[in-house]
């Protein structure tokens, strides 16, 4: 099982200015569009049209907890709109990108497989939680049709996270290292079959790999090398991670979170490359915080070319969360815990200034009215903190309620 999912794990603790100018009670004039169970792209071509610039090269879509279904069936409907109207056709993914995100991009990219029901078997197989689960079944179902109705102009998904699966050792032994140093692949071979950790066998892999990499780039095409770069540093920087996370102290408890983001936001750009990309992650790694998380470095890159759209709820979230045993960290346990947003939101404080439980609001509205870019922020394992940032995002869609699970 994957250590790196769209499990998001981190904490997000910032200075919260507890004391603010309180808004009028007259309703604030904002650009409000209600959100029902069903968006159409006109809608949302309505309210985001002459937001989102043609010059805007990544959009991030974020979500206030991984384990709730309406902020992800809006973000499923964002990106509908974003390829059908805005000509993004690249996904990236908080996920890792080997294995089963590799796999779904080859099948939406074949034209030759037409079989529906491998969307719906993928999406039950990959997501421990039911609202990922649904979401995917609805995105890539959507996606391959769209591929197969645009041959030449594809949609293509991409992992853009970490990972140190086991397989990933075995794939690069056998696609990249017996096939071009296959003397070298005996002696790895003779290594690994030792008794030493995969994140011994993922060193000496990276000490090949440095000492092959300019004789690789003359027999590999570039797709090839593409995927090999990060196929490999992304195993190393798995690897990096877990050494920071058990470095981290009461001096520096974020140290391994913030390098993980550091590392995401490089993936970002090395796969958005010169194309138009979609973000699919946490809010919290996605706003523009007070502290380094992916969306800082990512806002410090594209500037104004980066666009944040994040969601939230006012009233209360019934959310999935996972717990790990202490004993079995591969151990996975699914409770349902029922949140109540905190009063310092934005969402919070539209709903009792305003009398307004859900809409999408944006960022420079709401600062006319002296409303922080506050929001909620539920990880994984059920933590509930909040967020904050100038100009945090760029536009906020809020619920009232939201749930596990498709109502």
């Amino acid at each position: 099982m994957r250590h790196f999912t769209g499990l998001c794990f981190f904490i997000c603790i910032t200075s919260i200015i507890q004391g603010f100018s309180q808004p009028h009670n007259a309703l604030p004039q904002m650009s409000v569009s209600p959100l029902d169970s069903v968006f159409s792209i006109a809608n949302l071509a309505t309210v985001f049209d002459d937001r989102i610039m043609d010059s805007v090269k990544v959009v991030g879509l974020g979500e206030v907890s991984h384990g709730t279904y309406e902020p992800m069936a809006f973000k499923v409907n964002m990106i509908k709109y974003l390829i059908e109207k805005k000509g993004y056709r690249k996904i990236l993914l908080e996920l890792s990108d080997f294995g089963s995100i590799r796999l779904m991009r080859r099948y939406l990219t074949d034209r030759n497989n037409r079989d529906t029901s491998y969307v719906q078997e993928w999406s039950k197989k990959n997501s421990l939680l039911a609202a990922p689960s649904a979401s995917y079944k609805e995105l890539f179902g959507w996606a391959k049709q769209f591929n197969l109705d645009h041959p030449h102009d594809s949609i293509v998904i991409i992992g853009f996270d970490l990972g140190v699966e086991k397989s990933i050792i075995n794939f690069i032994l056998n696609s990249y290292i017996i096939p071009y140093s296959h003397q070298e692949s005996l002696n790895l071979i003779n290594q690994f079959e030792q008794p030493i950790s995969d994140a011994d066998k993922i060193g000496l892999i990276k000490l090949w790999y440095e000492k092959n990499k300019a004789r690789l780039s003359t027999t590999l095409n570039d797709a090839e090398q593409y995927w090999l770069d990060l196929y490999i540093q992304n195993a190393i920087h798995g690897v990096d991670y877990l050494v920071k996370s058990s470095e981290a102290d009461a001096m520096n408890p974020m140290k391994g979170i913030h390098f993980r983001d550091s590392i995401l936001a490089k993936n970002v750009v090395y796969l958005s490359a010169s194309d138009k990309a979609i973000i699919w992650a946490h809010n919290g790694h996605l706003i523009r915080g007070d502290v380094k998380f992916m969306g800082d470095y990512l806002n410090n890159y594209y500037r104004q070319k980066y666009y944040v759209i994040a969601t939230d709820f006012s009233k209360y979230a019934v959310a999935d969360v996972v717990t790990t045993s202490p004993e079995n960290r591969d151990e996975k346990k699914i409770t349902t815990k029922i949140f109540k947003s905190d009063q310092r939101t934005a969402a919070s404080i539209m709903l009792r200034d305003f009398g307004i439980s859900k809409g999408i609001f944006f960022s420079d509205e709401l600062t006319n009215k002296n409303i922080p870019d506050y929001t909620n922020v539920i990880d994984a394992g059920g933590l509930q903190l909040i967020t904050s940032g100038t100009h945090a995002f760029d536009a906020l869609a809020v619920f009232d309620y939201i749930y596990s699970e498709k109502k």
